[in-house]
C-alpha cells in the first residue's frame, strides 16, 4: 500500500510537470491569435518576445505536439487510475474494532491453552 501511494505521488508529480511544461510550451511557441478585442494577448518581455519569435512552430507541428501531450496525459491518468483501484479499500472503524477484539480474544484463549499445556507438562 505504501509503495502504491509512493508511485501515485511520483506519477502525480510527473503529470503536473507535464502539464506545466505543456502550458509553457504552448504559451511561448505558438503564434497567438486575438479572438476578443476586450481581452489582450499575452505580452511577453522584449527578450522573451525575440526568443519566441525565433522559435515559433507552425500550426501543423503545434497540433501534432498537442496531440502527443494529450496522449501522454491521458496515458498517465489511466496508469494512476489503475494504481488507485489497487489501493486497499477504506474499512469501517467499527468493523476493524470488532476484528481486533476477536483477535485479542483468540490470543487470550491461545495464551491460556499454552499456560495450561506448560502446567500439565
Amino acid at each position: 500500500s505504501i509503495d502504491l501511494i509512493s508511485q501515485l505521488e511520483s506519477d502525480l508529480a510527473l503529470m503536473l510537470q507535464i502539464m506545466t511544461s505543456s502550458l509553457h510550451f504552448l504559451t511561448h511557441r505558438s503564434a497567438h491569435v486575438q479572438i476578443n478585442n476586450v481581452i489582450p494577448l499575452f505580452q511577453p518581455t522584449n527578450l522573451a518576445q525575440s526568443h519566441a519569435a525565433n522559435h515559433l512552430i507552425d500550426a501543423e507541428t503545434m497540433s501534432e505536439n498537442i496531440d502527443e501531450l494529450t496522449d501522454d496525459l491521458v496515458l498517465k491518468a489511466k496508469e494512476m487510475e489503475s494504481l488507485l483501484q489497487r489501493l486497499p479499500k477504506q474499512t469501517n472503524e467499527d468493523q476493524v474494532k470488532r476484528e481486533l477484539e476477536q483477535i485479542d480474544e483468540e490470543m487470550s484463549v491461545a495464551n491460556q491453552e499454552y499456560r495450561d499445556a506448560l502446567r500439565d507438562a
